[in-house]
């Protein structure tokens, strides 16, 4: 059996919470890998970024989108504890849990609102718009590791452009702020 993505982690991980004790992550994780019966060699797979395993990463992920749903809390650094909500849910037996069963949390549609207002903003623009960017920013640009940069006291402006993945010939500029 494949390494489960997070959303399929959720629902075991849920009932692995159900005690009501407080569970160390770790735990978790093995429970979670003895549930899905992943061999020594998934348990031990780890991510392109060697800082976790992938089933690390996935209970990790699970056990975050849960918490900003109200379903589990975390009583200390590496710890999780099911809430009287995540009770709740474990009560309607649900087939799943997954990001669309979440969302009937407000808490957690706010999580992914306030994600989404700080995530990256996008513009499309033409290579003439991209260009005319660039030379508006003047002097104060500097071309960074295929980035314009224009350096101000309190912030930077990053300025990234790449293809469209529309045929269109139009091409992104990405803005990040740091």
């Amino acid at each position: 059996m494949p390494i489960p993505d997070y959303q399929s982690c959720m629902l075991p991980l849920l009932r692995f919470s159900a005690t009501g004790a407080e569970h160390a992550l770790k735990e978790a994780v093995a429970a979670l890998a003895e549930e899905f019966r992943l061999t020594d060699e998934e348990r031990s797979e780890y991510l392109p970024s060697g800082q976790q395993t992938v089933i690390q990463n996935r209970v990790a992920w699970a056990r975050t989108y849960m918490k900003k749903a109200g379903l589990l809390s975390t009583p200390r650094r590496g710890f999780l504890l099911i809430t009287e909500r995540g009770r709740a849910v474990l009560r309607e037996n649900p087939a799943a849990i997954d990001v669309t069963y979440l969302e009937r949390f407000p808490e957690f549609v706010d999580f992914k609102t306030l994600r989404h207002e700080k995530a990256e903003e996008t513009a499309i623009v033409s290579q003439e718009s991209a260009n005319d960017i660039a030379c508006k920013l003047g002097s104060s640009v500097e071309l960074e590791g295929g980035f314009f940069v224009r350096r101000r006291t309190a912030f930077r402006d990053c300025y990234s452009i790449s293809p469209s993945p529309a045929s269109t010939g139009a091409r992104l500029l990405s803005k990040s702020f740091s």
